[in-house]
């Protein structure tokens, strides 16, 4: 099995593929013929690459010998350095945008989710919306990140943190607002945030929010 995740302005494809014994490797492709794989170290159970920016630099996690899944970043000489928020037991990126920034979001021993933001100088910056579950899903090349959290049982609701960390919320017209179910996917770099919810009769509908 071989899955694509990400393409870069260039058309450098990043992605995963499966071995005959079902383990992971990640690669990267510019013509679609001619494939690199590679593992980051310690990566016994799996290396999956989620986002490549468009210098080359590729962001993804692995997962060790004790099945903990920890972040890495992949320089475009191929140079592979894993990273993780203090705490973590085990942390997911999501994306990385032209400035270096990765965001992603990590789970500590109370199995609690939370956002990160990892500047490319390595400095980790953590954040949260609930005390329950904060999953960031998309950064643009200002630094605005997208996401979703879960607030106790009331369900999830998007967000939008500024690059100063400001945060906002949202849900699209016609979402139930009293149990909400607001998934945002990815922002542009115009601001522009796309994803979907689901309404009072729990049907699906895509959206878009487009800044002021």
């Amino acid at each position: 099995m071989t899955f694509a995740n990400s393409i870069n302005p260039a058309g450098t494809i990043v992605g995963s593929w499966f071995d005959s014994n079902f383990a992971e490797h990640g690669f990267l492709t510019t013509d679609g013929s001619t494939f690199t794989s590679f593992d980051a170290p310690g990566a016994v159970n799996g290396t999956s690459p989620v986002s490549i920016d468009q210098t080359g630099t590729i962001v993804g996690s692995y997962s060790d010998v004790n099945f903990q899944s920890r972040g890495f970043v992949r320089a475009r000489d191929g140079a592979i350095n894993a990273f993780d928020p203090t705490g973590s037991i085990f942390t997911s990126p999501v994306g990385i945008n032209p400035e270096g920034s990765i965001v992603g979001q990590y789970q500590d021993v109370t199995l609690v989710l939370h956002g990160f933001l990892r500047s490319k100088d390595g400095t980790v910056t953590t954040f949260d919306l609930s005390a329950f579950q904060t999953g960031p899903s998309s950064i643009n090349p200002a630094g605005i990140v997208t996401g979703n959290y879960q607030q106790g049982s009331m369900g999830f609701f998007a967000f939008i943190r500024d690059e100063n960390g400001t945060v906002r919320t949202f849900d699209p017209p016609g979402s139930n607002t009293t149990s909400s179910f607001t998934f945002a996917n990815a922002i542009n770099p115009a601001g522009v945030i796309t994803g979907w919810y689901i309404d009072p009769s729990f049907l699906g509908h895509g959206f878009i929010r487009i800044p002021h």
